[in-house]
């Protein structure tokens, strides 16, 4: 979803809402529905240096699935037998605008990590 789209309350294109994931606190005793386990985190740039720590940091905070991107194929098959889990790697070229919407569907949160930065908007 694009500024424009959020301006206009506009959902389309967005992936569907995290039941649960209001911003109030939960109480002592109830347990997230959203917890890590249950979103897909897309890493753009997973097998530079960057993406790797990212994924890292990610995995100790208990995120489990994540969609590893990048140009390498087997890097980032590579990356995902280190990191374990449900770890999907997928082959994008950065510069397409619609490999970029092919990695991004599904995923809750795309952290970009290739570079250099200034060429991805």
């Amino acid at each position: 979803m694009n500024a424009a789209d959020k301006a206009r309350g506009s959902s389309a294109g967005a992936p569907a809402a995290v039941s649960g994931s209001d911003t109030s606190a939960p109480g002592p005793t109830t347990s997230r529905p959203d917890t890590p386990a249950g979103l897909l985190i897309g890493v753009l740039g997973a097998t530079g240096s960057v993406g790797l720590a990212a994924l890292r940091e990610l995995r100790a905070m208990g995120f489990t699935d994540l969609r590893l991107g990048g140009r390498r194929t087997a890097a980032l098959h590579g990356v995902a037998d280190e990191l374990g889990g449900a770890c999907e790697p997928f082959t994008v070229d950065a510069d397409d605008p619609e490999a970029l919407r092919s990695f991004a569907r599904g995923c809750a949160v795309v952290l970009n990590c290739a570079g250099p930065t200034y060429r991805l908007v």
